[in-house]
């Protein structure tokens, strides 16, 4: 996928739908519950994300993972 879809499909209600599912009530590092965010372990399920695809973070936990 290149990062125009992965841009499209993150701005889609399907993404919404994922983040309704698997998102968190806190960051899964360091368990702030505010600026939370979702984010891919692994974009080879991309569209089909399981729990294991996907970890919550707050937005400083996020940024270090990238």
């Amino acid at each position: 996928m290149n990062k125009k879809d992965y841009y499209q499909y993150i701005n889609s209600s399907a993404w919404t739908d994922v983040k309704r599912k698997f998102k968190k009530t806190e960051c899964e590092v360091c368990g702030i519950k505010d600026a939370l965010h979702l984010h891919h372990l692994t974009y080879d399920n991309l569209g089909n994300e399981t729990a294991n695809d996907l970890a919550t973070l707050c937005e400083s936990c996020h940024m270090a993972a990238h």
